[in-house]
């Protein structure tokens, strides 16, 4: 099988956590290595820890990414979600994880920088530990 050149193909982002479409809240996402110190052997061997890492709109709506990172009784869930680097056209990749939720890794939640009306919303940074590997097929 020859390997497919992908360049062109544009970034096409969609993330899917519990079953909805989180595009309209995401402005980055990886799924790799995972920035924890602390990990176990298991995991060291399997070549170390791995995570979902997004940055999100500050989004105040009930269940909204953001609403899920800052809840207190979320904190420790699990989340089942599917990132699909190249959207969800037939024949393209898509990668199934089941995350742990964390608290945002950046170091503010609420708020950001001021400016005019049509600037950037706030975003924080999320990094949520995958439970085992990704999965990965196409659709």
């Amino acid at each position: 099988m020859a390997i497919g050149d992908i360049r062109g193909v544009p970034n096409q982002y969609t993330l899917i956590l519990g079953g909805e479409d989180r595009s309209g809240e995401t402005t980055s996402c990886a799924i790799g290595k995972s920035g924890k110190s602390a990990q176990t052997f298991a995991e060291f061997r399997a070549g170390g820890a791995k995570s979902l890492k997004a940055t999100v709109l500050q989004n105040f709506a009930s269940g909204s990414i953001w609403t899920i990172a800052t809840t207190p009784s979320l904190i420790g869930s699990a989340v089942t979600g599917m990132f699909l680097p190249q959207g969800s056209a037939s024949g393209r990749p898509k990668f199934a994880v089941t995350a742990t939720v964390s608290a945002p890794a950046s170091d503010e939640f609420v708020g950001g920088e001021g400016g005019e009306a049509t600037a950037d919303s706030p975003t924080i940074d999320v990094e949520w530990q995958l439970v085992g590997d990704w999965a990965q097929s196409t659709i």
